[in-house]
């Protein structure tokens, strides 16, 4: 933090905000591609463990 401090010339409490604020983009990002691939499987006929073993079985 210290480095940083000084290569960017900003008080301590500046990038604990950005950092702050980053790691919340992050996470409202990732909770809106989960949200997104919630129930992408409805409705679809083959079992979900048996398409991953098909999956493994080309490796």
């Amino acid at each position: 933090l210290d480095d940083l401090k000084v290569q960017r010339n900003l008080p301590r409490a500046e990038l604990l905000r950005e950092a702050v604020e980053q790691y919340l983009e992050r996470q409202d990002q990732a909770e809106t591609t989960i949200s997104r691939a919630l129930g992408l499987w409805q409705g679809c006929e083959e079992d979900g463990v048996e398409y991953q073993r098909k999956l493994r079985e080309e490796w």
